[in-house]
C-alpha cells in the first residue's frame, strides 16, 4: 500500500523536532511506526517536507532531512505533479468558496497532486480541506486508531 502523510501527522509523529501534543503525539508515532511494520510505501510530498521544515530551527533542518530522508519516500514535484497540480488548480480555483485563500487552495492542491502523480492509494490528513477536496480523486482521512496486537496466552 502506498500512503501519503500530510504535514501535522508529520508534525506529530517525528520525534524532537515539535513539541510534544500529548496523545496525538504518540499516536501519530504510534501510527507511523504501524505503516512501517506493515511494508507501506511512506510517501511524503515535497510541499509537505517544506512546511515541515518552516517549523524547524535553521541549525537542525539537515538533522530534520536526514530523519525525512532515511524513513519516508519524498513525493518530488514533477512534471506529472506539475500536470495534475494544474488540472486540480483549474478547478478548484475556478469554483472555490470565498472563504478560502488562494494559498491555501494552491497548497492543499500541491499536495493532492503529489499524492495523485505517486499512484497513493490513500492521504492521511487532519486538514479537512484538504480531505474534501480529494474526495473525488482517491481515498483521504484523518488517521485512524492503530490495531493492538493482543499479548500472547490472552
Amino acid at each position: 500500500m502506498r500512503v501519503v502523510l500530510d504535514t501535522m501527522i508529520l508534525c506529530w509523529g517525528i520525534r524532537g523536532f515539535y513539541p510534544e501534543k500529548g496523545p496525538l503525539s504518540a499516536h501519530a508515532k504510534d501510527f507511523i511506526d504501524y505503516l512501517a511494520s506493515e511494508k507501506a510505501t511512506i510517501i511524503v510530498p515535497a510541499p509537505v517536507v517544506s512546511e515541515f521544515l518552516a517549523g524547524v530551527p535553521l541549525e537542525r533542518q539537515p538533522e530534520a532531512i536526514e530523519v525525512l530522508s532515511s524513513q519516508f519516500r519524498i513525493g518530488c514535484f514533477d512534471l506529472r505533479a506539475a500536470a495534475c497540480l494544474g488540472d486540480l488548480l483549474a478547478r478548484k480555483l475556478s469554483a472555490r468558496s470565498e472563504e478560502l485563500s488562494k494559498v491555501r487552495v494552491k497548497f492543499d492542491c500541491l499536495v493532492l497532486a503529489c499524492a495523485l502523480s505517486q499512484k497513493a492509494d490513500i492521504i492521511y490528513s487532519h486538514d479537512d480541506t484538504l480531505i474534501r477536496m480529494a474526495e473525488k480523486k482517491m481515498r483521504a482521512e484523518k488517521m485512524p486508531a492503530v490495531p493492538q496486537q493482543l499479548p500472547l496466552g490472552v
